[in-house]
């Protein structure tokens, strides 16, 4: 890639600048000149934002880069050409920024905009991409933006603190140019993974002795370590089946003896129960004897009951046929009534017509008045139209006066405003130096606040770590005193379990027979009568959960120790950063305060003080620059507005004598109708209009009801006859229904089973509800009867011969029984569950054993792994230092082929093969074969213009292993920034041969120096020249 044009525009120190690298023919030297400040570094910091978007020292964002003097109309712009395989590419880059708007007023923040152009090998216009740019200029450079700025730029003095740095110095900077801390932090993790084993086996052996402790022995026996232990219990867990087998063989005997004494026991109760029946049954034939009479009594109540509900439909018939014959003799009287009042009514609306021949005569008058009044209302609505207008007119004029005073008023202001703003103009200048000053404090005060940001943050670490670590330690001291309680319940439990086991084996002991806990036959001391009253499942049950919580808390408590540990250790490695870092800080605040001491008479004490003034400053300036700025554009604007003015006041005073004109006119109009109207308002006659529509509405409204409500009566009077007489007749009907249905009720009581009355028929259907019930009852008591009867037939059959048993000595037989089979079931389940215990801790211990074996094998070599990429070898060497190594041995292999032409033969670079001192990894130090001597000595005994030259040759040889590292396309510039002002004559003499033979490779080099030697020899120039106001020029010299 060679560089053919760069173009800033409002960029930095620059207002519209172009550089035009063709001039200097794609090749060779030239030198780039200006003083500290003026935008050197600038220029590369554009070449990089156009390329991919962000600045080359990552000091300053993109929208930082925008001139501090642009104005607001004018955007930020950085445009790069350059030529790559025959084909030139143009990418133009707009960072975010706020501009004034394209439409309207104010101003609008504009979004970042890239595009890239592309013209083929006749310099024709080929393709032109607006989206996808960064990738596409990625794809075909193969570079990051970093990777190009340090190929493209050599840092003045680094190269050459680089030769001569230690093993560890070079490691630092070979790691950030060749991105090797992954090996690093391979190597970390796997320490980290040797200390987790080896914390991990620890816990596993505290866990294993744990499991351990809880083995129940059946005969207890000593081993030398846990491991052996599984071994020695398949012995005892052997001995316990056999006890087992016995206990087996014993509870199924008394089984069987429990369930003979059972049966018999049953058999004799359920004698019992038919004896027990027997009696029951009697009593019950007894009772339904007596309560033969009433049920006597109850049959008869049905059979009346049964009559009535037969012949109910009679009386309802009766009943019904009377209400509606009540009803129709109701409803005769009622239209009698009526018919009546209506002829009442009639009468009264014949005198009342005579009186309604007056109210038409009025009627008539107001029907005339009113039209005379509706023709003068056209003449009083333009009576009202023509006032409105003269009102108008004359406010018009009112505020034509008020304006005319208005524009007076801004004249004169516009002259006070002219003057301040000349003076607020004259200022920018020297508030444009002062904002460019405060600019170049920018990286001193992000560096400041950056350090004191990470020392809030340290001491926010500290402070949340060092509460953990009390935290940690309060918690496994908690869980050290609840192990310890849970222990000691755990003895008395054990005790207790074992008091249980003794009083129930004693029980249980039989003259003659061995004791299980002594081995005696004789018993002179057996007093156990009863077990206690605590329940041996319980007792067991308990056991368990106190031992699994025994050793859950141990765990737990040795895992919280060791968090409290490396707890602590963070604390105390962030306080060493934290004490290395303020350090820093106090040396940068020094410097900063020294800078700020140019601006103000304060001197700050403290960072926050510092910090503060500056951001002061720098928005006292910003907005002093900004209206010195609006004082310019004001000004360009305010002798037109002047013009305008004048000119609104001549089209003033023109409006003002054509509303005069308007308003005499419109008088004498108003004059004319005022005759015609006699004195009268519009408002008047509208409402004297409404008055007549209202009352003339109302009249008309009256003699229509009057007449409605006549011709009413008269059909309502006609209706009402003609309902009476059918009423009449339907109520003759209804009294022949009724008489009809009282005759048939005569009937059926006459019928009846037994002498009935009305009254008593109706008391019968009445109560109906009651049948039912009754029936139901009856029903029941021949039911029970019949039941009964069978039942005592039964059961004399079922007693013939029988004699009633002696239940309570079946009894006493069965509990016995039972109570033995009980004792041998619990000793049975008490040796199975220590059985399962045992097996279950025994399979614990051995997969412990198992995962002891695989850590063990895992850590050796884990530890194996960890020193041999760490360092901890013969050679001190890591693994990162070893990639490292091989990438400077490629650097110096390159690095030697400039070096031998340089020097002509006389130096080669070598990696020393001898540490040099200290107890460090050593493997980076760099020597020079002196082929004059034919020796090896060390890079620090080269002159200073050997030692620039091995630098370059060392410089330039990195930026091509890593361009080629890359898969970069060839850049063809470079730029060394190597200060030559610290060579002394013969020094900067070979300096300068060694330049012009490294200018024969091909490239395009710009030398950044204020040398007077390299001006004057050096003729083509690339100059950059400060203003004196913040901006600054380009000129080239070719």
């Amino acid at each position: 890639m060679q560089p053919q044009k760069l173009r800033m525009k409002n960029f930095g120190p620059f207002i519209d600048e172009t550089v035009d690298f063709r001039v200097f023919d794609g090749q060779g030297l030239f030198l780039i000149s200006g003083k500290t400040g003026a935008g050197k570094t600038t220029i590369f910091d554009a070449m990089t934002y156009a390329l991919f978007g962000q600045t080359s020292g990552k000091l300053r964002s993109p929208k930082e880069m925008r001139s501090s003097f642009a104005v607001a109309s004018a955007a930020t712009e950085v445009s790069f050409t350059f030529e790559h395989g025959g084909f030139a590419y143009e990418i133009t880059r707009r960072p975010e920024q706020v501009l004034t708007r394209t439409r309207g007023e104010g101003l609008a923040k504009k979004a970042a905009k890239t595009s890239l152009v592309i013209f083929d090998d006749q310099g024709q216009e080929k393709e032109q991409l607006t989206k996808g740019v960064d990738k596409y200029i990625q794809d075909l450079l193969h570079l990051t933006a970093d990777q190009f700025f340090k190929i493209i730029m050599l840092p003045q003095g680094e190269f050459r603190n680089f030769l001569v740095a230690s093993s560890l110095e070079k490691e630092q900077v070979l790691r950030k140019l060749f991105d090797t801390q992954l090996y690093q932090d391979v190597t970390d993790w796997l320490k980290d993974q040797e200390a987790a084993g080896t914390e991990a086996l620890e816990v596993l052996s505290v866990k294993a002795t744990t499991v351990a402790e809880h083995f129940q022995w059946e005969q207890p026996q000593t081993a030398t370590s846990w491991r052996e232990l599984p071994d020695l219990w398949q012995t005892d867990l052997a001995s316990l089946q056999d006890k087992i087998s016995e206990l087996e063989t014993a509870v199924s005997s008394a089984q069987a003896a429990e369930k003979v004494a059972e049966q018999a026991f049953y058999q004799g109760k359920e004698l019992q129960g038919y004896f027990d029946e027997q009696a029951e049954l009697d009593i019950q034939a007894k009772e339904l004897a007596e309560k033969g009479p009433e049920i006597l009594d109850m049959q008869k109540e049905i059979a009346a009951l049964t009559w009535a509900q037969s012949n109910q439909h009679l009386l309802r018939e009766l009943d019904q046929s009377q209400s509606t014959c009540e009803g129709y003799e109701k409803q005769v009287a009622a239209s009698k009534t009526q018919l009546q009042s209506l002829a009442e009514q009639l009468a009264a609306w014949e005198a009342e017509k005579t009186t309604l021949q007056s109210v038409e005569a009025t009627l008539a008058q107001e029907q005339k008045e009113l039209t005379q009044k509706e023709l003068l209302l056209p003449v009083a609505q333009q009576h009202e139209r023509l006032t409105d207008e003269v009102s108008a007119v004359r406010q018009t004029l009112k505020q034509f006066a008020q304006v005319q005073d208005k524009l007076t008023k801004q004249q004169n202001q516009l002259a006070k405003d002219q003057e301040k703003l000349e003076s607020l103009a004259g200022e920018g200048q020297a508030l444009q130096s002062q904002k460019l000053q405060l600019t170049q404090l920018a990286s001193l005060k992000e560096r400041l606040v950056q350090l004191t940001k990470e020392q809030e943050d340290l001491a926010q670490e500290i402070s949340e770590k060092t509460a953990a670590s009390d935290g940690q330690r309060q918690k496994a001291q908690a869980l050290v005193e609840q192990a310890a309680t849970t222990k000691a319940e755990l003895l008395q439990v054990k005790s207790r379990q074992a008091s249980l086991m003794i009083a129930k084996l004693s029980q249980d002991l039989l003259p003659g027979e061995p004791c299980p806990v002594c081995g005696s036959r004789e018993h002179p001391a057996h007093q156990v009568t009863e077990l206690p009253t605590v329940d041996f499942g319980e007792n067991e049950s308990r056991l368990t959960q106190l031992e699994t919580q025994w050793q859950e808390l141990s765990q737990a408590s040795t895992l919280a120790y060791a968090e409290m540990d490396h707890l602590i250790q963070g604390v105390d490695q962030l306080a060493r950063q934290k004490e290395q870092g303020l350090t820093a800080s106090r040396e940068l605040l020094a410097q900063f305060t020294a800078e700020l001491a140019h601006f103000t008479q304060e001197k700050p004490g403290d960072v926050a003080t510092s910090l503060a003034l500056y951001e002061e400053l720098q928005e006292q300036v910003t907005k002093a620059l900004a209206e010195s700025n609006q004082a310019k554009e004001q000004l360009a604007s305010l002798s037109g507005t002047v013009d305008q003015l004048t000119t609104e006041k001549e089209q003033l005073a023109q409006q003002q004598q054509e509303a005069q004109t308007q308003k005499n006119r419109l008088e004498g109009e108003i004059t004319s109708l005022n005759r015609q109207l006699d004195g009268i308002s519009l408002s008047d006659l509208q409402e004297v209009i409404k008055s007549l529509e209202t009352e003339i509405q109302l009249k008309n409204q009256c003699l229509q009801a009057f007449a409605h409500k006549g011709t009413q009566l008269q059909q309502e009077q006609t209706a009402l006859s003609a309902t009476l007489t059918q009423q009449t007749e339907q109520a003759a009907k209804a009294r022949i229904t009724a008489d009809t249905a009282a005759k048939a009720v005569a009937e059926c009581l006459a019928q009846a089973p037994s002498p009935t009355s009305e009254a008593e028929f109706r008391k019968l259907v009445t109560g109906l509800g009651q049948l039912a019930v009754l029936q139901e009852t009856v029903r029941k008591y021949e039911q029970q009867r019949d039941y009964v009867t069978r039942s005592q037939e039964k059961v004399t059959q079922r007693l013939a011969d029988k004699v009633p048993p002696d239940l309570a000595t079946l009894s006493v037989k069965q509990a016995e029984a039972q109570e033995q089979t009980t004792k041998l079931r619990n000793l049975l389940a008490s040796c199975l569950a220590q059985k399962e215990s045992n097996e279950q801790i025994q399979a614990q211990l051995v997969q412990l054993i198992k995962e002891n074996e695989a850590l063990v094998a895992r850590q050796s070599e884990l530890t194996q792994l960890t020193d041999t990429i760490s360092g901890k070898n013969r050679y001190k060497t890591s693994l990162e230092r070893y990639i490292l190594q091989k990438y400077l041995q490629e650097v110096l292999v390159v690095a030697n082929e400039r070096l031998l032409r340089l020097t002509k033969g006389r130096y080669q670079f070598q990696l020393a093969e001898k540490d040099t001192g200290g107890r460090g990894q050593k493997g980076l130090d760099v020597d020079i074969y002196d082929d004059n001597s034919g020796q090896t000595r060390r890079v620090q005994t080269l002159s200073g213009g050997e030692s620039f030259i091995a630098a370059l040759a060392l410089a330039l040889s990195l930026a091509d292993v890593i361009q080629n590292r890359a898969g970069g396309i060839p850049i063809e510039a470079l730029f060394i920034d190597e200060g030559f002002g610290s060579l002394d004559e013969e020094s900067l003499e070979m300096a300068l041969e060694a330049l012009s033979m490294i200018e024969t490779e091909g490239r395009l080099i710009g030398i950044i120096s204020h040398v007077q030697e390299l001006k004057e020899r050096i003729s083509r120039k690339l100059l950059v020249k400060a203003q004196g106001t913040g901006q600054s020029r380009i000129e080239l010299q070719a």
